[in-house]
């Protein structure tokens, strides 16, 4: 599941994804468009904020 989905299936919004994992809406934000990725250390975080495993979170680029 693409992060996007992953943050609506935990029901959140994205200012409250943002403020729970520790970032800005717009780095949020850009991490669901594909326009960057955040480092490997922030998974484990996205991952419980989310209630998934972080295997379960797709990551695709801009455009695809």
């Amino acid at each position: 599941m693409t992060l996007k989905q992953a943050r609506q299936t935990a029901d959140l919004t994205q200012e409250d994804a943002a403020k729970k994992i520790g970032v800005s809406v717009y780095t949020l934000s850009n991490w669901e468009r594909g326009k960057f990725f955040p480092k490997v250390i922030m998974l484990d975080k996205i991952a419980e904020v989310y209630g998934i495993p972080k295997d379960m979170i797709v990551f695709v680029g801009e455009g695809e």
